[in-house]
């Protein structure tokens, strides 16, 4: 079953994650459709359209032809997805305004023994955008569990950076038997206490709305000045700048507010218990930053401590893209994760 996090709005409904409204949209949806001896008709204003399937399966018949009606309407997927290789799944998720293709020496890596499929959020780094009715994550944490469903996953390893990494803790709440594991990069279930120690999730919310705010009233040539200067805080790795730059100018600036007043408000630390999966936690430190080690350290050992299975460690000289500034580290602690 799905945890208390997935459901529809509620006034106990936590504002980042309002159910499933993209799945009714059928925003995405199964694309191998086997149903045997069925014909399933659309009528057109041109012509008829006729899907022959084989293998009875009511269920993937009904989501295929959902998303076949929304294609016909111009409907945008929430997530833009690459696969590679065969063998055990590896699924790659992305942070704010970042391309999924940020995971590519890893994918191609791990493609000769490994299904790998990489993720980037509708929005981010020049992938249309799509509605977001339900909430930036109330879009995209479902459309992450059809997807799953639709690679008949099982005990699969989810990695996910920065914002992406919140994403895979709402996914393995929700599907306990298709996500076996997790990699988490430099994410805090509440953010928000890095920037403001001793916050509550109501102080919170309320400096995200603002954030927000201010955020939608600046000029768009002020707006991207901002983001990307704040790409210089998030790597040690000059030749990754340019690509984290390009990624920030293409991204959909409504989504990327969005999705930052989210991230920002969210308070996921009461659903950590849940989460009954082995998970992995990396945390970034360097001697650039306001924080010192040990405090860096007791901040994500205090808010990953309601997980019943995790370890965190801090990785030294690297800012927010560990993966990009200590690249063998990530790969010990993916090695890690995937022997398990």
């Amino acid at each position: 079953g799905k945890s208390s996090w997935h459901g529809r709005a509620s006034a106990d409904a936590p504002s980042y994650y309002l159910g499933d409204a993209a799945l009714r949209r059928g925003a995405i949806g199964q694309r191998r459709l086997h149903v045997k001896q069925h014909r399933l008709i659309v009528k057109h204003p041109f012509h008829d359209l006729v899907l022959k399937m084989n293998k009875p399966h009511l269920e993937k018949t009904l989501a295929g032809a959902l998303l076949f009606l929304c294609a016909l309407a111009g409907a945008a997927d929430p997530v833009h997805v690459v696969r590679k290789g065969e063998g055990p799944l590896v699924l790659f998720l992305a942070g704010l305004n970042v391309h999924g293709e940020v995971w590519q020496p890893w994918v191609d890596a791990l493609a000769a023994e490994h299904r790998v499929v990489q993720v980037t959020a509708a929005g981010f780094g020049g992938v249309p955008a799509t509605d977001l009715e339900a909430g930036f994550f109330g879009t995209l944490v479902p459309a992450l569990s059809r997807l799953l469903a639709e690679e008949q996953a099982q005990d699969a390893a989810v990695v996910g950076h920065s914002l992406g990494g919140l994403a895979a803790l709402m996914l393995a709440a929700d599907e306990p038997a298709r996500v076996g594991r997790l990699l988490v990069v430099d994410s805090l279930p509440f953010l928000a206490e890095l920037f403001l120690p001793g916050t509550t999730p109501a102080e919170a919310a309320t400096m995200a709305e603002a954030m927000a705010d201010r955020s939608a009233a600046l000029a768009p040539t002020a707006y991207l000045a901002q983001t990307e200067a704040a790409v210089g805080s998030m790597t040690k790795t000059p030749v990754f700048m340019e690509r984290l730059r390009s990624w920030a100018r293409a991204s959909d600036r409504a989504t990327a507010t969005q999705a930052f007043k989210e991230t920002l408000s969210a308070d996921f630390r009461p659903a950590l218990p849940s989460i009954r999966q082995p998970v992995h936690v990396l945390a970034a430190w360097d001697a650039s930053m306001p924080l010192s080690k040990a405090a860096v350290e007791a901040l994500y050992l205090r808010q990953y401590a309601g997980l019943p299975n995790h370890e965190v460690v801090v990785v030294e000289n690297s800012l927010h893209f560990v993966m990009i500034d200590q690249p063998a580290a990530f790969d010990t602690a993916l090695a890690t994760v995937l022997a398990r």
